[in-house]
């Protein structure tokens, strides 16, 4: 990724259950005291969050994982049956790579439009389907729609965003409380 000062970037696939490759990126170590998982909207793909993950990096250095892919259909990840494009999918998706890469421990999601309603989807999600239950939750021009949280978990002491540019939101990201 260009501009990051980090030399740790791996792309891999991660295959679904239902056999679709999803293109993951990520960086930062499995050590880290911090995972931020970013999900990117409709018609996009990982790279829209490359700003992001600079900024992060540089902020907050080794202490930091970060993971972003694309989601089935878009950007290097495969297409899949029409029937499968719906954000309950998404949210299983999110589920599947999150247990590819080992996450545990402290995790942040961040979501625009459509990466949103996959976060919000996988949220309220049983427990018992969420390998990992995240701390934060940023939430960048998106809605919830149909989807019910398990319950609202907004990130303590942080107000809601109330810009959408990219400096507010990198800002508004690397206050996410990470440790």
């Amino acid at each position: 990724m260009p501009g990051t000062s980090r030399s740790l970037v791996c792309n891999r696939i991660v295959t679904t259950s239902d056999g679709v490759p999803l293109s993951v990126r990520h960086c930062g170590s499995h050590a880290a005291g911090h995972t931020v998982v970013l999900l990117h909207g409709f018609c996009l793909n990982k790279d829209s969050w490359n700003i992001q993950m600079t900024q992060l990096i540089r902020h907050w250095g080794n202490n930091i994982r970060i993971i972003s892919y694309d989601h089935r259909g878009h950007g290097d990840s495969g297409s899949a049956p029409m029937h499968t494009y719906h954000i309950d999918r998404l949210a299983d998706d999110l589920a599947e790579v999150l247990v590819a890469l080992g996450v545990t421990g402290p995790v942040t999601l961040g979501g625009h439009s459509m990466g949103g309603m996959t976060a919000l989807a996988y949220l309220g999600r049983p427990a018992s389907k969420r390998p990992v239950e995240p701390e934060s939750l940023v939430l960048v021009a998106t809605r919830r729609g149909q989807t019910r949280l398990a319950r609202p978990r907004p990130a303590a002491g942080y107000p809601p965003l109330q810009a959408s540019s990219t400096n507010s939101y990198t800002a508004y990201l690397a206050r996410a409380q990470m440790r």
